[in-house]
């Protein structure tokens, strides 16, 4: 089944920079995190695709 699944840990706001880090894919999934500068962690994604 392909499906995507994310998860907030902290509101990101209007203005705010976002960096954006994507995994290699690993057993159909592929993982892609939002983070600040300042480390804060924004969310973590999961892409889920069928083989």
């Amino acid at each position: 089944m392909t499906g995507f699944k994310i998860t907030y840990h902290n509101e990101a706001r209007l203005g705010d920079t976002m960096l954006l880090s994507r995994s290699a894919e690993e057993n159909s999934r592929v993982y892609v995190q939002g983070t600040s500068p300042d480390g804060i962690n924004f969310f973590e994604a999961a892409i889920v695709r069928e083989p």
